[in-house]
């Protein structure tokens, strides 16, 4: 195992996808000894014909040493990795990574003429893959010990985070004999339209209301094979489902949903941060 826990998680990673991992290659020897460089993780999959080459790192350097380090690492890798899989016919495209935990890939995407990657994106697209996969039937190789404790911290999560589960993920929901308020009101109505359209829908609806397509926002729901007045008689409630104030609470709604997918609550939540500012400022 590599004494390196990143690069021992993408080596395990692209290993579990199906690439063939070289790591820790020396490449450039010298006749009078030494080597030019050492790649860290080099994968292929002969699938895809995918080429990716990792160099991840845990530093806190200046973006200016970052630049001359990765520099010498991706161009000694488009140099000496066509000679790591000998005997395989390798696509001209390398993908080169930097992988790092202390940057920000918005300010800079690149390094050394390779992408910057995150390691909360790395290890969110590990869990997004493991976590649909059940450890009784599909568990990971026990020779991928960082790869299968991912997998059981995602199905352990509920055990682990139980107060996060039940009072953040758990949508609301109002019964009939529970409305006292115009807020309960809404509350069961929008229950009641995600039930019946569905949670892709009822985003896909929201998003329509948000950029002002009203039209749109109807068509989606007719598409579901209601009609517009069957629409405002079952959600409207002698309000226009599709009045701008339905906006807020299918926000909210968004953010309490666990089925939601995080990159749609997370812009819920800073929309809705936002709009919170804005009363605060406005006081």
């Amino acid at each position: 195992m590599s004494s390196n826990f990143l690069e021992q998680l993408a080596s395990e990673w692209y290993a579990y996808k199906g690439y063939f991992v070289r790591q820790n290659v020396l490449v450039g020897k010298r006749a009078r000894g030494g080597y030019e460089c050492e790649l860290d993780v080099v994968a292929f999959n002969p699938e895809t014909k995918h080429l990716v080459h990792m160099e991840p790192s845990m530093d806190c350097y200046s973006w200016g040493k970052r630049e001359a380090r990765y520099q010498k690492k991706f161009q000694a890798g488009k140099k000496y990795i066509p000679a790591l899989f000998r005997g395989t016919t390798l696509p001209t495209e390398i993908e080169q990574i930097a992988l790092f935990e202390y940057a920000s890939s918005k300010q800079h995407e690149t390094v050394g003429g390779g992408k910057v990657k995150l390691v909360r994106e790395f290890i969110k697209e590990i869990k997004e893959d493991l976590g649909s996969k059940m450890i009784n039937n599909n568990a990971v190789s026990e020779h991928m010990p960082l790869l299968r404790m991912i997998q059981f911290m995602c199905h352990y999560n509920k055990f682990i985070y139980p107060q996060q589960t039940s009072e953040i993920n758990e949508p609301p929901r109002v019964h009939a004999g529970q409305i006292k308020t115009h807020s309960d009101r809404k509350n069961k109505q929008m229950c009641d339209l995600r039930e019946a359209i569905g949670l892709k829908t009822f985003v896909d609806f929201y998003q329509c209301l948000k950029n002002g397509s009203r039209k749109e926002a109807i068509s989606l729901l007719m598409e579901k094979g209601y009609t517009k007045n069957s629409i405002q008689t079952k959600w409207g409630a002698g309000r226009n489902i599709f009045n701008h104030k339905w906006e807020m609470p299918v926000l909210e709604y968004i953010c309490a949903s666990k089925r939601v997918d995080g990159t749609t609550r997370a812009k819920a939540r800073e929309f809705l941060l936002n709009e919170k500012k804005q009363e605060a400022a406005s006081v």
